[in-house]
Formats: C-alpha cells, structure tokens, sequence
C-alpha cells in the first residue's frame, strides 16, 4: 500500500513538472549535499571546528587514555593490593568515567552547535549564489534533487555551476 501511495506521489509531482515544463517553466535541480562536500568552504569551516575545538579533543584523549591506564593497573594489581588501596583506585576511576562522560557530551554538542551555525551561514552563502544561478541561467524554479526520482536531461543539473561560481567567490 505505502509503494502504491509513493507511486501515486511521484506520477502526481511528475505530471505538475511535465505541466509547469509545457507553460515554458524552467527548472533546475540542485544536489545540495554534493554543493556542501565540494564546496570550496567546507575545508575553511572543518579547519576552523577543529582549531577551536581541537584543545579539548586533545584533553579528552588524555584523559580517556589515563582511565585505560588506570582500569588496566585495577585489573592487573588488584590481586595485590590492600583493599583500601583497591577501593580507592575504583573510586578513582568512577569519579574520573563520570567526568569523561559528561566533559564528552558537552563536547559533543558544543561542536555540534559550531558545526550547524557554520553550516547554517554556509547555507546562506549557497542560497544566494543559487538564485544568482536562476537568474543567469533564466530559470524559474529549481528543486532539490531528492525531490526528484528522475531527470530525463542531466543538463537540468545546476549543481557543478553552482559549485563553481562558490569557488569563483572563494578566490
């Protein structure tokens, strides 16, 4: 039934395009996630999250390695040691996952943050280089790839003009 309503969808969409096509409408589609990952900005912006994020990666990685250590010495002495000494090296550890866990989520979502305000600006710029293509190539409309099921002419595609005019402005 859900393939009968997807079916149903495409052919609807497919006839409102063909329609639009007859009236002298033209469209244009865009690949966004491809104009993302080749755009000229995307290295500028992966560089600058990890020159601001990098230091606390790098004291995460510390202290992930200082509880493998420690866990590894509980293992490996605990045989040996008094019990105090065992209780405190446990608590130790404890203490210390607890604070790698919650210094990890705070990274987490403080890059995640970084990574959507980068990208939400990068966006903006795609946006208006998008329109610049509309207009240059006196388009009316231009969809989003994953709107479309199929493309019968590949040069409906305005992904590699929008990609260059992007490094053409990064220049």
């Amino acid at each position: 039934m859900k393939k009968i309503g997807m079916a149903l969808w495409a052919l609807t969409f497919l006839g409102s395009v063909h329609a639009l096509a007859d009236d002298g409408i033209k469209i244009g589609v865009i690949n966004l996630p491809e104009v993302l990952q080749q755009s000229p900005y995307a290295a500028e912006i992966r560089d600058k999250i990890l020159a601001e994020f990098g230091g606390r990666e790098e004291k995460l990685r510390a202290l992930q390695e200082e509880l493998q250590a420690e866990s590894e010495k509980l293992t490996r002495d605990s045989a040996v040691m008094s019990e105090s000494a065992r209780q405190a090296l446990q608590q130790e550890i404890m203490t210390k996952q607890a604070e790698f866990i919650s210094l990890q989520e705070s990274f987490r979502e403080d890059t995640m943050r970084r990574q959507n305000e980068e990208t939400q600006a990068l966006l903006e710029i795609i946006g208006y280089e998008v329109e610049a293509v509309a207009q240059a190539e006196k388009l009316d409309m231009i969809i989003h790839r994953d709107a479309v099921p199929y493309i019968a002419d590949e040069k409906l595609d305005v992904t590699p003009l929008v990609i260059e005019k992007l490094k053409k402005k990064k220049k």
